[in-house]
């Protein structure tokens, strides 16, 4: 496996365990891991609440062995959009072709539209939909700059949402993954053009924070 620091995923560890068997729930070697988290090698063992980075295919690995049951309408939003980022969903190249998954998360804001056009709030309020709650029904991503409540101590799942500085309405949304500091963790769609877990600075040249929303 090839490691590419700038492709790892954000992970937090759940429990305590061996460095060895974590690294068996990811199917990578020990060494694979330690390349891209040498602040790992001091543990004894890993431990909850240590943040890791994960290179893609061993993310997938481990969200599979901890996979819930989906068929609930109980399941949080963002489980749905873990679902949905582990099917790979991305746009279909090209201006006459559309991706049907994509299509599926417009009929989520008030009609179907091909997957060129800006997705991250119908991606949003699909998977909250799915969860048996009511979303924006909007496909402006600051729609939900209002939506639920603000907090200032957000959770894996919350929903931040981000101001385009280029205009006076765009905007950017997605599931709250994990603080980076002067940046936040999002897992969303259209970043990139799929779904994915990207990085989005707090106060950035094109992009900032405006709030996080509970779910």
């Amino acid at each position: 496996m090839v490691v590419d620091l700038a492709e790892s995923i954000p992970f937090t560890t759940k429990k305590q365990q061996t460095l060895q068997s974590f690294s068996v729930d990811l199917k990578i070697s020990s060494e694979i891991l330690l390349l891209i988290n040498p602040h790992l090698e001091e543990l004894q063992d890993i431990i909850p609440g240590v943040p890791v980075n994960l290179p893609p295919e061993a993310f997938r690995n481990i969200l599979a062995k901890q996979k819930v049951d989906l068929t609930s309408d109980q399941i949080a939003p963002v489980d749905w959009a873990v679902r949905e980022f582990e099917k790979g969903v991305q746009e279909y190249p090209g201006p006459h072709e559309s991706n049907p998954e994509i299509e599926k998360y417009h009929a989520a804001t008030d009609g179907v539209q091909p997957d060129d056009i800006a997705w991250c709030s119908s991606f949003v309020n699909w998977c909250v939909r799915q969860s048996g709650m009511e979303g924006t029904n909007n496909k402006a991503a600051r729609s939900w700059h209002r939506w639920g409540s603000r907090t200032d101590t957000p959770k894996r799942g919350d929903i931040a949402v981000f101001k385009r500085k280029d205009s006076t309405w765009k905007g950017h949304v997605g599931f709250y993954w994990e603080d980076g500091g002067d940046s936040v963790g999002v897992l969303g769609g259209n970043q990139d053009n799929m779904v994915r877990i990207s990085s989005y600075p707090k106060n950035g040249t094109k992009y900032a924070l405006l709030s996080i929303r509970t779910i």
